[in-house]
């Protein structure tokens, strides 16, 4: 799928004009709060939380990421945290495509989504649409990694 076929930006008023449904944004710095607040937005308005983390996607990347512990996880249901291995690539044309997926299944479910993170690349995608650019090429990153 190129970018031009991905679906329109969130911003648009047609998305959600029939639906009058909402979605929250909490963004700031790493270890500033964010994750708290939202587990305690998504308990009082029914909410489910969808990290706009760069790096919390990966497995195994714990330290450094301030990902939710199992307490908070336990208390709100979170998406897009522990989804990719190491090893894969995940862009922000992924990111894209999954939270905009993830977004009509929690309000499908008649829930409230909670975007929360610090990745203003990610968090620019949402409202604007992903870059219009080619997709990232993995043959020329390889090639530039083994030099």
């Amino acid at each position: 799928m190129s970018y031009s076929e991905l679906p329109s930006p969130l911003h648009q008023k047609e998305r959600f004009s029939h639906t009058k449904k909402r979605v929250i944004v909490i963004s700031g710095p790493t270890a500033s709060g964010k994750t708290e607040l939202s587990t305690q937005l998504a308990g009082m308005l029914n909410g489910e939380i969808i990290s706009a983390d760069s790096i919390q996607v990966y497995k195994g990347m714990n330290i450094g990421t301030a990902k939710a512990d199992t307490i908070l996880r336990q208390r709100a249901p979170h998406h897009l945290i522990d989804i990719c291995e190491l090893s894969e690539m995940f862009n922000v044309k992924q990111f894209y495509e999954k939270t905009v997926e993830v977004i009509y299944e929690i309000l499908s479910r008649g829930r409230v989504p909670i975007i929360v993170g610090g990745t203003g690349f990610y968090l620019h995608s949402l409202l604007h649409g992903p870059p219009q650019g080619p997709p990232a090429c993995y043959e020329i990153r390889k090639k530039i990694e083994e030099d």
